[in-house]
């Protein structure tokens, strides 16, 4: 095969990594602990210990649509990878598969309601349930050696 021929699979496969890279670097800010309360907006989180990050929801808008379907129950692992954040204040790379768990009838009167299963490839114990709703991101991560990790919004509204 002329090296020409290959020229177009290398530029996609570089496409598809940067685009990855970019929303893992992207899609999460981290931040301090808010000070004030967004206008129209109430506080719902109080914690002891927490990190805090800002997901940018037009790029998970992106991302989601690029979360497969998953192939079998409670099953991520051929997931889109997707950058969590974890009480470290880095982030790690789960691989989501969406993971509907509503009736489908409820769920096509609520399809803004997505579910996804995820896994941890540099951290097989990892098991998380995320989920993105009009009130914002949530997940809960087992099998971390710090205990179960929660991902809330801080606000609601």
């Amino acid at each position: 095969m002329p090296a020409i021929a290959r020229t177009p699979l290398l530029v996609i496969l570089l496409f598809i990594f940067s685009l990855t890279s970019t929303f893992g670097q992207r899609l999460w800010q981290n931040q301090g602990e808010p000070v004030l309360t967004p206008a129209g907006s109430e506080r719902f989180i109080y914690a002891d210990e927490a990190e805090y990050f800002e997901l940018d929801t037009s790029i998970w808008q992106a991302v989601a649509a690029r979360i497969p379907m998953e192939v079998e129950r409670l099953n991520a692992e051929q997931g889109f990878a997707v950058e969590i954040p974890m009480p470290s204040g880095q982030t790690e790379t789960f691989l989501l598969a969406e993971s509907p768990i509503m009736e489908s009838s409820l769920a096509s009167q609520y399809p803004e309601i997505k579910t996804y299963v995820g896994y941890c490839p540099n951290h097989p114990d990892y098991y998380g349930k995320f989920d993105f709703t009009p009130q914002g991101f949530h997940g809960m991560i087992l099998g971390t050696s710090g205990g179960t990790v929660f991902i809330d919004p801080v606000f609601h509204g």
